[in-house]
């Protein structure tokens, strides 16, 4: 719901769960089109190849593959001078700058990776992460 809300907002671009969602183009997005044919993630796509002198599948491929939970030590002693490091921030930093096209100074994702977030963190200046926690003693079973 936080998502939505702030995504209707001016200034602000909501993505869903970006991370995951940029390998998924067969599936659908909240426009009706799949992830390959809708017009917005058609144009990102276009827009990062165009500026990132890169392919859109080699940052599918880096940043789904540093999300993943199993890469949360590696992301924690990770130094910026690392090549894969420099590299995923500059995909990082492009795919913002072609989510936002200049128009938006926000880009809501709603990933639920601790591990990119981390790395958003330490490695993309600019960022800020809130962690929510639905029901923190959902959980826990209190005894009378």
């Amino acid at each position: 719901m936080l998502d939505a809300m702030l995504g209707n907002a001016d200034g602000i671009e909501s993505v869903g769960e970006l991370v995951s969602g940029m390998e998924r183009y067969k599936e659908l997005c909240s426009c009706g089109e799949t992830f390959r044919d809708c017009p917005f993630w058609d144009g990102v796509r276009q827009r990062f190849e165009a500026t990132a002198d890169d392919t859109w599948d080699n940052a599918v491929r880096a940043s789904v593959g540093q999300a993943h939970i199993k890469n949360f030590p590696k992301t924690i002693l990770a130094g910026g001078e690392q090549k894969w490091i420099r590299q995923l921030a500059v995909y990082s930093e492009h795919i913002a700058a072609a989510v936002c096209q200049k128009e938006k100074d926000v880009i809501v994702d709603s990933s639920k990776e601790i591990t990119r977030a981390l790395f958003l963190l330490r490695f993309v200046p600019g960022s800020k992460v809130i962690h929510l926690v639905r029901h923190p003693t959902s959980d826990l079973n209190f005894a009378e």
